[in-house]
């Protein structure tokens, strides 16, 4: 099993409070705040599929269906329920759903911003309001290819990656994509986005951007997540100073 470090970083998420669907109308992110909810599960469960694929529309029936793999037909399941609901209980539904010209779901004519990602056993739903976020989480395993991870790194992060890869610091390999990932998410420009454009740096465990091209918001608040063992996750929000707020969400609330 592959460790976390020891030394937990200020801005690492590692308590997610147990919440119930129903005290999600207490909840109001102001401004400078984002939500971020968790939904554990198996995802090799086959009773996940027949209980919760009645409960979506046909059409994303047929879009889980398409999937071969029954862990990924239980991450999407479980992804669009989340949402499904998490949205619900804020006001909004999926019909005010639409995409950008790069593939990023939003809400049309709500303040509601809205990011998902999943990996392993884990979903989660980050929300905000007004400003776009991103969210990635990646489940920590063995990397053989280092080197394949270098057409993402800025040319300042190379001694940063050197030293992850001679460490073979898979925590810190899985930290550097995320954080990336998120950042690319919450530009919403998906593949169009050069992220070896964007340098990361760290000050005592805490990830910052360090270069961003100019055409984007150069104040940004990255806060990494510890969503479970073995896994290491990302927010991303082009606005300073924001707080987070970490929420677990039992499946057995979706049915």
């Amino acid at each position: 099993m592959i460790k976390f470090p020891k030394n937990i970083a200020p801005n690492r998420h590692l308590s997610w409070s147990k919440i119930e669907l129903s005290q999600l109308y207490h909840l109001s992110p102001l401004n400078h705040q984002i939500l971020c909810f968790k939904a554990q599960f198996d995802a090799n469960d086959p009773s996940i599929r027949e209980s919760l694929l009645p409960k979506l529309s046909e059409v994303n029936r047929g879009n889980v269906l398409l999937l071969k793999k029954i862990q990924d037909q239980n991450r999407s399941i479980i992804s669009r329920i989340l949402l499904e609901l998490i949205l619900k209980q804020f006001g909004c539904n999926m019909n005010q759903l639409e995409t950008n010209e790069y593939g990023k779901p939003f809400l049309n004519h709500h303040a509601f911003q809205f990011n998902l990602s999943h990996s392993g056993d884990i979903v989660l739903l980050a929300i905000s309001t007004h400003h776009p976020i991103g969210v990635d989480i990646e489940k920590i395993e063995i990397v053989e290819d280092f080197d394949s991870f270098i057409p993402i790194l800025h040319s300042s992060e190379l001694t940063y990656f050197q030293a992850i890869k001679r460490e073979k610091n898979y925590f810190e390999l899985m930290k550097l994509w995320t954080h990336k990932e998120a950042i690319s998410k919450a530009l919403g420009l998906g593949f169009q986005l050069d992220i070896n454009k964007i340098a990361l740096n760290q000050n005592n465990g805490m990830m910052k951007i360090d270069t961003i091209p100019s055409m984007f918001p150069q104040e940004w608040s990255l806060h990494t997540l510890n969503p479970s063992d073995n896994y290491v996750g990302a927010v991303a929000a082009p606005f300073p100073e924001c707080e987070i707020c970490t929420y677990t969400i039992e499946i057995s609330q979706l049915n």
